[in-house]
């Protein structure tokens, strides 16, 4: 009793895209073992689907005799779209062992949605529901569903910077992820991500990790690969807050392969 459900401030959103990117990259700056380089990656993006709330408000409370509650919702929803997203980075090399880098993630991005493009409400209202009114139709809602212009939505922006020894049997990196804005997959709370690779075993690498913060839980990971002179695979699993994998509420896999020329 006398607790209350505030729904003002809260947000969703649901998006689905293919990204097909080009980078480039380029040396701006050697001395020694010391050396700058620049890049950008450029990608078109292609519109799926769009589920959007940009209006939401509404309470229900208990009280002793019934709950009473109302709100409303407005949604805009699209099956397609087109645009573009523009990352950029760069790296420094400090001495043969070391080397600093960091990246802004969609520093530009902009997606036009124009393909069945909608806007949807609703909005509802009880007073004093009980127990033995429930079942009835107690509820006062109304819906509606109506067509719209295009419009625009853009990716968070997120930034990662870095550290990490590059050269030896024993690799380590330290990365830093920081979002400007809480969108999807992205928070504001920074997120620290650590890793190792032993390479003493020449051809197979083993390699482990643990990251922690942002929007997600902490999670270890577990990894080792192929490597070959001219042909190379790697792969990768995410697990749990803890080794024992009890924590776990499911397991990410990665897997990659490419070729050295």
């Amino acid at each position: 009793f006398a607790d209350t459900i505030d729904l003002n401030g809260s947000y969703s959103e649901a998006l689905a895209y293919a990204a097909f990117s080009f980078s480039y990259g380029t040396q701006i700056y050697k001395a020694g073992d010391r050396e700058l380089a620049v890049g950008a990656t450029f990608s078109y993006l292609h519109g799926f689907g769009i589920e959007q709330v940009i209006e939401m408000q509404g309470l229900v409370a208990t009280y002793s005799n019934g709950f009473q509650g109302e709100g409303s919702v407005i949604a805009q929803t699209a099956t397609g779209g087109s645009g573009y997203a523009l990352d950029i980075g760069a790296a420094i090399q400090l001495n043969k062992n070391y080397t600093v880098g960091a990246r802004i993630k969609n520093f530009l991005s902009n997606l036009t949605w124009n393909q069945d493009t909608e806007e949807h409400g609703y909005i509802f209202n009880f007073d004093t529901m009980t127990i033995d009114n429930m079942n009835e139709d107690y509820i006062i809602s109304d819906d509606y569903s109506i067509p719209m212009d295009n419009f625009s939505t853009k990716l968070p922006s997120v930034l990662n910077a870095g550290i990490a020894k590059t050269t030896g049997k024993l690799l380590w990196a330290v990365d830093w992820e920081q979002g400007f804005r809480t969108k999807i997959n992205t928070s504001t709370t920074p997120r620290i991500s650590a890793g190792l690779e032993w390479n003493q075993l020449g051809f197979l690498p083993l390699r482990a990790g643990y990251a922690t913060g942002g929007a997600k839980n902490s999670s270890f990971s577990f990894g080792s690969g192929f490597h070959f002179p001219v042909f190379m695979i790697d792969y990768a699993v995410v697990t749990g807050s803890s080794i024992s994998g009890s924590s776990s509420k499911g397991v990410n896999f990665a897997v990659s392969a490419g070729l050295h020329f």
